[in-house]
This record gives C-alpha cells, sequence and structure tokens, in this order.
C-alpha cells in the first residue's frame, strides 16, 4: 500500500466518530445515528488488506477512541448526559460505540480476509 492510502487511513481511524454518534444521540434523543456505526468500521474493514495494516489500523482507532473521550469530556456537559442516557454517561457512551465499532471492523476483516486468502 502506498504512503499516501496509508495517511487516509490513518487519517479515516482518528476521525472521533463515536463523540459525534454520542452528540447526537443527546441532542435527538433518537439512535438512528448508529447506523454509521455499522457502515463505518465496515467500510473500514473492507478497505485493509493484510494484517499488518490492520494491526496498524486498529493501533490508530484506540487511539481515535482515546480522542472521542477526550472530545467528550471536554465538550460535552457529563452530568447532563448522565442524565439523559440513563444508564451511563457520555464518555462512557464513547468507549462503548468505540469498542463495538472496532468488534464489526475485526468481523469484516477476518470476512474478507478468508475470502481473499480463499481465492488465492
Amino acid at each position: 500500500m502506498k504512503l499516501s492510502k496509508l495517511i487516509i487511513l490513518g487519517l479515516l481511524s482518528l476521525i472521533p466518530i463515536e463523540y459525534f454518534m454520542a452528540t447526537t444521540i443527546y441532542q435527538t434523543r433518537t439512535s438512528w445515528i448508529c447506523i454509521l456505526l455499522i457502515i463505518y468500521p465496515v467500510g473500514l474493514g473492507w478497505y485493509l488488506k493484510t494484517i499488518s495494516y490492520f494491526l496498524y489500523t486498529l493501533i490508530v482507532k484506540i487511539m481515535g477512541i482515546s480522542f472521542s473521550v477526550l472530545c467528550t469530556y471536554l465538550f460535552m456537559d457529563v452530568m447532563a448526559t448522565a442524565e439523559a442516557f440513563k444508564m451511563f454517561d457520555a464518555p462512557l457512551l464513547a468507549i462503548i460505540l468505540g469498542v463495538v465499532n472496532v468488534v464489526v471492523m475485526i468481523i469484516t476483516f477476518l470476512i474478507h480476509f478468508t475470502i481473499l486468502n480463499r481465492d488465492e
């Protein structure tokens, strides 16, 4: 993979998508934005070709999740979101959304990786 594709992959993994999801869920009080939780990591996982790029993306995605948690602490009222989300506050929601995001990306990568290796 070229360096430019690797940089684009890293930037896509650093997007604080969990923060945007938590903000949208809090603002609209609906969870329709969670469709992005499926589309985004499926596209990202399908784009990966080798295990080394997957591990690179996984490490950068974990940094992106921590960036999302930092954004929720800085830009959202944690006490108000705790009342709105009932079971947990916004940083915990960002962590849960990030874990689901990574699990969907892993499943997509494994399916794509087995399909690619079966063809060879």
